[in-house]
This record gives structure tokens, C-alpha cells and sequence, in this order.
């Protein structure tokens, strides 16, 4: 039985082994990033409350994603999710999303707006997500309609000579 359970467990291990290879996690491309990137670093968090999210990317010459290195998530025994529906409403001149809405059974609830900062070779290292809500919350201080900036995130890429 232990010999099915090891030959079992090294199937599984193969078996992601090889959806990862089979370009599973997006290439540089894929990610929309131009350039020969070789290091990218990207730091999120919100603009009121300090909890910064960290993730490294490591892409090969050919742009093939190496290595990923990010926190753990957090497991919950419980999370309650509204199931809601994400638009892409508008674009800039780049192709990045600039607007998306949120719906909730066909109905606006939220749109996010999103504006960039762009370095020499034409990647964004400055994300500023702004949100604008079609409700108000009883007490309190967001005015329905209101665009308020609620995320911020930073990228520094490392490019290939």
C-alpha cells in the first residue's frame, strides 16, 4: 500500500511538473509586458491601510517564467463572496484596462479606474487604482458616484542587456 501511495504522490508531482511546463504561468508576453524582462518586482497594498502584498517574477531570455516567489496567503475557515460579474469598459491607448465595472445580477454596483505610469520601454511601474461606488453606506463618508483612490502599485523591472 505505502509503495501505491509513493507512486501515486510522484504521478501527482510529475503531473504538475508538467502543466507548469506547459506554459501554465504566463510568459512575459502573456503578462503584456514589452522588452527582454528578466526581474520583476511588484508591490500593492492599499492607500489607507498598510497591508502591502509582494510578488517577484524571474522570466528566462525568452521570456518563460522561472521562478514566482509570493507570500502565503492566509487561509480562513469561513469567507462569505458576493458573486459578481467584472466588464472591461474601456482601455487606453497602450491596450492597458483602464475601466472595468462590477455588476451584481445586471446591476452596477462599482467601477474601478485604473492610471498608469509607464517606464522608458513602455511597461507600467506605477499602478493607481481609483473606485467609485453607485451606493452610499449608511454613516458613511463615501458619496455615491464619488471616484476615491483605494489601491497603489509599484513595479520595478530589471531588464536583459
Amino acid at each position: 500500500m505505502t509503495k501505491i501511495s509513493v507512486a501515486l504522490g510522484l504521478l501527482l508531482i510529475l503531473a504538475v511538473c508538467l502543466e507548469a511546463r506547459s506554459n501554465k504561468w504566463a510568459s512575459a508576453r502573456e503578462r503584456g509586458l514589452r522588452g527582454r524582462v528578466h526581474i520583476l518586482v511588484s508591490s500593492c497594498g492599499g492607500m489607507t491601510v498598510s497591508n502591502e502584498t509582494k510578488v517577484k517574477y524571474e522570466f528566462a531570455r525568452t521570456g518563460e517564467l522561472t521562478k514566482m516567489t509570493a507570500p502565503i496567503p492566509l487561509q480562513y475557515d469561513c469567507i462569505l463572496t458576493i458573486p459578481t460579474s467584472l466588464k472591461v469598459t474601456q482601455r487606453n491607448a497602450r491596450g492597458d484596462v483602464s475601466e472595468v465595472s462590477r455588476s451584481l445580477d445586471g446591476d452596477l454596483i462599482e467601477k474601478e479606474r485604473f492610471e498608469y505610469e509607464y517606464d522608458e520601454v513602455g511597461n507600467w511601474i506605477k499602478q493607481t487604482t481609483f473606485l467609485m461606488r453607485t451606493y452610499e453606506m449608511v454613516g458613511g463618508d463615501w458619496k455615491e458616484g464619488e471616484w476615491q483612490a483605494k489601491y497603489l502599485c509599484n513595479r520595478s523591472i530589471e531588464y536583459y542587456p
